[in-house]
């Protein structure tokens, strides 16, 4: 169900079943029905990258695959690691050349060095709507500290997507 922008009434207009329906319960149930995915993931061994390239984290259980109903999408991931993240969408990796948090690519740099919990959060606008498509966790070494980009083994991994 798509949205529907809703008519114009004024004072004293009766407001019938059908003008009811389609103002405010189809855009009800489009919110609620919006597509979306989710997964946690709990890696059994160390993920790392020892490159400022960013690599897939893991094409098979860090991958949300959703058919997307409108052209923006908000991309949420969660870890417990250092480096730099980002995520790849249908095959295009959407990150800061820099990965030290200066630019305005769609990443989460975590620069000390220490394993933390880390953020990613992207923002995806301007996509094909109707037909499916997959997001991908990446990582990298951070350019700007010393060591290596990793997603620590034994720690929930977990991502969420929602259109917006």
């Amino acid at each position: 169900m798509t949205y529907t922008a809703p008519s114009s009434v004024t004072t004293g207009d009766l407001i019938k079943a059908s003008r009811w329906n389609t103002d405010l319960v189809d855009n009800i149930i489009h919110l609620h029905d919006r597509p979306k995915g989710h997964l946690i993931y709990v890696p059994s061994s160390l993920i790392n990258a020892t490159t400022g390239t960013f690599i897939d984290a893991d094409n098979t259980n860090l991958k949300i695959t959703q058919t997307i109903e409108s052209e923006n999408v908000l991309l949420i991931a969660t870890l417990t690691g250092r480096g730099a993240f980002s995520f790849r969408m249908d095959g295009t990796t959407y990150a800061d050349n820099h990965l030290n948090g200066s630019g305005l690519g769609v990443h989460g740099v975590q620069n000390n060095g220490v394993d933390t919990s880390v953020v990613v959060l992207g923002y995806f606008s301007g996509i094909t709507a109707g037909i499916s498509h997959y997001f991908t966790l990446q990582l990298a070494q951070n350019t700007v500290s010393s060591g290596d980009g990793r997603i620590i083994a034994d720690y929930p991994v977990s991502m969420f997507l929602i259109e917006v």
